[in-house]
């Protein structure tokens, strides 16, 4: 059977995932911190792993240059080798000086090597499900928005150990294994198509196949949130069961490839039809079935040039960040991120420091990453219904910086259950942030460069926000407020300043999204709701994947 774009998304899942792992420091840190008496300096790991944002927009660059495959190659040899050698210096097999600088060094090159991972995953669904990418990609930014649940509750199932334990070291090695092991069963399918399939023989209708992902996903976002809050009242071999259980559920993705009798049906994911341009593009030269992507300039699949009329503002990075606009939806990003992050950096002295009520953090945590799981899942697709209803995507992020105003508007209030219902609605409104974002993108910059314009924004908001907010700004906020002679703060009062001032700036990010939203009408009119006669025809979108297809045409390569 040829390459299809289902055994693309399929291996983007398992792929995907292993990006999520990255941010699983906490899993060992404790641990590592007790067997080398790091004290404080324990959280400049974690630090250096979340600064290194700064600059994996390289990771982007690289993709567009070298192509998907080779990234994501380097990608998987980076961060399987810092882990592995990570584990090897933590477990003892060799000593090293300052022991910190290492392992910072090492967290670093293993979150580059992920981005390199990110880049390549998501460039393949953005280009090979052009104009209808926010369901497949939404659907892998859920798993990647739990795969740090999904590995912590694995290993801790089979492998049960305390947060102190020596032993738990143990887990890094684990991650090692998972990332190779998730890229080498993707790598022979992860690719960009050099001509859509006109059929398919797998068993699955198309018209079940996003349906069955979604409820796959559902199920694996709940069996890992189950198993975590059962962690500590079930005993070993029911751990080893819901461990068992998730790792089929994982697996149950590749049940979409399964060959079916001998009857061939459509794509499902944009058909057969190709326009004008993409029958040019063949005759030209490229190959007439199987992918592309390998080292060389940058590509499209005629699919890609066969769709909608290039956006205006089509462009690379270098072009793009002279416009106001990206500007804009950086500030966007940067803020829905603050918000996030802030939670995730803190939520331990947070629920600590509650007057309202006695909350386990691990609660709160479980709650916040269920929530951005599902806005993950369902944000794109969300968004779909105002692009058809000719409301440029844009509009969506002025709705997600109000849910996130409204959720720290919550947490200043006291209790148990503002706690809970900030967190959920925060968490939603940060997980809905990616889908959305990744689409903008292709539609406003064009998908020539989706992977180099992509980093820009996944990489330097988070990095930023991480420091200066979740990690500076909540730390001088939350110190201000400890009494004397204490060394530690209580009551609701210890960060309510810091979600007043991340509220504000979530209206400020509110008018740039407006401004951003309005400015993009021009390309929204030229590329999307009204296209040329000239573009391809592609089918309707029968199977669920309904947003009309991107603009991306040429794009300067700046």
């Amino acid at each position: 059977m040829a390459l299809s774009r289902w055994h693309t998304l399929v291996a983007a899942l398992w792929a995907g995932i292993t990006c999520g792992f990255l941010y699983t420091y906490g899993t060992f840190g404790t641990a590592l911190k007790d067997k080398f008496d790091l004290g404080t300096q324990s959280s400049t790991i974690s630090t250096a792993q979340v600064a290194i944002g700064l600059i994996t927009f390289t990771s982007g660059l690289l993709t567009d240059r070298i192509g998907v495959g080779p990234t994501l190659l380097v990608g998987a040899a980076v961060n399987t080798g810092s882990w592995l050698v990570f584990g090897a210096i933590a477990n003892g097999f060799f000593t090293v000086p300052a022991p910190v600088v290492w392992f910072s060094l090492l967290a670093c090159c293993a979150t580059w090597g992920g981005a390199c991972v990110t880049a390549a995953v998501f460039t393949v669904l953005a280009k090979n499900f052009v104009g209808q990418s926010a369901a497949p990609i939404g659907i892998a930014k859920a798993w990647v928005g739990v795969a740090a649940g999904v590995a912590t509750t694995v290993y801790v199932g089979f492998s049960p150990t305390s947060d102190e334990s020596p032993e738990r070291l143990g887990y890094i090695w684990f991650l090692s294994a998972a990332c190779f092991l998730g890229v080498a069963l993707a790598a022979p399918m992860l690719k960009l198509l050099a001509e859509p399939a006109s059929g398919d023989d797998f068993c699955i209708p198309n018209q079940w196949r996003y349906h069955l992902l979604t409820a796959n996903t559902l199920v694996l976002i709940a069996t890992t949130a189950l198993a975590s809050l059962l962690h500590d009242s079930v005993n070993s071999t029911e751990r080893t069961v819901l461990s068992s259980a998730i790792l089929v559920i994982v697996a149950l993705p590749g049940l979409l490839l399964l060959p079916g009798g001998g009857r061939r049906r459509g794509d499902g994911a944009g058909g057969a039809l190709l326009g004008a341009e993409a029958q040019v593009v063949l005759a030209a030269g490229r190959p007439s079935g199987g992918a592309v992507g390998g080292a060389g300039a940058v590509s499209r699949s005629p699919l890609e040039a066969a769709s909608r009329p290039p956006s205006p503002w089509a462009s690379g990075p270098g072009k793009m960040l002279k416009r106001a606009d990206s500007w804009l939806l950086w500030l966007v990003i940067f803020s829905l991120q603050s918000g996030g992050i802030l939670l995730t950096t803190n939520m331990g002295n947070i629920t600590e420091s509650r007057g309202g009520g006695n909350t386990d953090a691990a609660e709160a945590t479980a709650m916040f990453s269920c929530a951005q799981s599902l806005g993950r899942l369902f944000s794109g697709r969300l968004s779909d219904i105002a692009v058809r209803r000719r409301i440029p995507r844009p509009f969506c992020f002025v709705a997600l910086t109000a849910i996130m105003c409204a959720a720290l508007a919550m947490l200043c209030l006291p209790g148990r259950g503002a706690l809970f219902a900030g967190t959920i609605f925060a968490g939603f409104a940060f997980g809905s942030m990616y889908p959305i974002m990744i689409v903008t993108i292709g539609e406003l910059f064009g998908t020539e460069r989706i992977a180099s314009n992509y980093m820009v924004f996944d990489g330097s908001p988070g990095a930023i926000s991480s420091i200066a907010v979740g990690k500076y700004f909540a730390v001088a906020v939350y110190e201000a407020n400890v009494p004397a002679g204490s060394d530690k703060c209580f009551g609701d009062g210890c960060y309510r300043m810091t979600f007043v001032s991340v509220a504000g700036l979530q209206l400020i990010a509110g008018a740039c999204a407006v401004a951003l939203a309005v400015r993009s009408r021009i390309v929204y009119t030229a590329s999307i709701f009204d296209p040329g006669p000239t573009s391809g025809a592609l089918p309707s979108p029968a199977d669920g994947a309904s947003a009309p297809p991107l603009g991306a045409g040429k794009a300067e390569n700046a």
